[in-house]
């Protein structure tokens, strides 16, 4: 666990800071960035963005421990901003397998795309509104999903959230795998 604000800088800016960023990129567990601006006691809805990516997957089964010990709700979504029909087919099928591994679980969630517009939006901030929207306690965020390659980076849409979000964020570091696939 770990406070979003850190360090010195101004205090009406969010920020993270480098010792922070550090324990998100190389943490082998899950790391939970509190805003201090927002206390919560109970996380009652996540919000579990994915995306086509394999290693996305993997938050799925961890997100839904959470929630079945928290008694939270999950909002799985993901975010477009094609109308590639392709695409949009893959993550229908996606979120069906979701919802379903999470139905065997018994926890409770609802699943959605949402469409934005490539040339005025970007994921983090269109992740960022449905959260609000939602009213959502936690962003369940992968830290590293644009690559496994690069140790010290960060993905784009994670930092963009973490730096960005109102709300508490869960992140996730992939575990790098040989399987093609994680089965439900």
């Amino acid at each position: 666990v770990l406070p979003l604000n850190s360090g010195k800088h101004d205090k009406d800016k969010k920020y993270l800071g480098n010792n922070s960023s550090r324990v998100i990129r190389y943490a082998k567990c899950s790391v939970l960035l509190l805003n201090s601006d927002n206390v919560v006691k109970e996380f009652k809805k996540v919000v579990l963005p994915l995306d086509l990516q394999k290693e996305t997957r993997q938050k799925v089964a961890k997100a839904c421990a959470f929630a079945k010990e928290n008694g939270s709700e999950l909002n799985v979504v993901s975010a477009l901003l094609t109308d590639n029909p392709e695409i949009i087919t893959k993550l229908k099928v996606q979120l069906d397998q979701v919802g379903k591994y999470i139905d065997k679980q018994g926890v409770a969630h609802s699943s959605e795309l949402i469409y934005g517009d490539e040339s005025k939006d970007n994921l983090a901030d269109m992740l960022m509104r449905y959260a609000d929207d939602q009213k959502a306690d936690l962003i369940w965020m992968m830290t590293q999903a644009e690559t496994l390659l690069l140790k010290s980076f960060m993905g784009t849409t994670a930092t963009r959230i973490i730096n960005n979000s109102d709300i508490h964020v869960m992140t996730n570091v992939p575990i790098e795998m040989d399987l093609t696939r994680i089965m439900y």
